[in-house]
């Protein structure tokens, strides 16, 4: 999919500007698109499954993204500001790290009874809702502290070193 995006990407830039009454249009397609979005989860949601079913259909959840990066993209200036600034191009640096390590701190945080839960059933499970928003507070924060230090602490260092010795090659 991100090869047929980066495709797309290049035929839509070539042949379309972001003029005018192309932004307009772009700007409109994209909230349609994110508006199917809110609306696909909501159904989602409303399901037995949410895991399930969002492997069921991660194609189509694909081609929604898909609509709504390449139609931002084409978009109004002022539309495309709300995507670009300070706050979004540094989550933007960090993300890739949240994304390796979000899934496994959240295991880890659950089965090592972090918050603390009681009982044999997970929490999740049992409809446990004050156990529910500390989690995810306490994921959120330290996907956060741990993305940020491995980013700035490790990767871009690390990254500093490798050019500097590539450049001397």
């Amino acid at each position: 999919m991100v090869c047929f995006g980066a495709y797309l990407y290049i035929i839509f830039t070539k042949k379309f500007s972001r003029k005018t009454i192309t932004g307009i249009i772009c700007t409109i397609i994209s909230i349609i698109f994110i508006y199917i979005l809110k609306s696909v989860f909501l159904f989602a949601f409303s399901q037995d499954s949410f895991t399930k079913w969002q492997v069921d259909f991660r194609f189509l959840l694909s081609f929604i993204y898909l609509g709504i990066i390449l139609s931002t993209i084409l978009a109004s200036k002022w539309y495309r500001s709300i995507f670009n600034n300070r706050l979004v191009g540094f989550l933007a640096i960090i993300s890739y790290n949240m994304f390796i390590y979000h899934h496994e701190l959240s295991v880890r945080l659950k089965f090592g009874k972090i918050p603390f839960w009681d009982g044999e059933e997970l929490p999740n499970i049992a409809g446990n809702e004050e156990w529910k928003a500390k989690y995810v507070i306490l994921c959120t924060v330290l996907i956060l502290l741990i993305s940020i230090a491995t980013t700035f602490l490790i990767e871009r260092p690390s990254a500093k070193i490798i050019k500097r010795k590539m450049n001397k090659i």
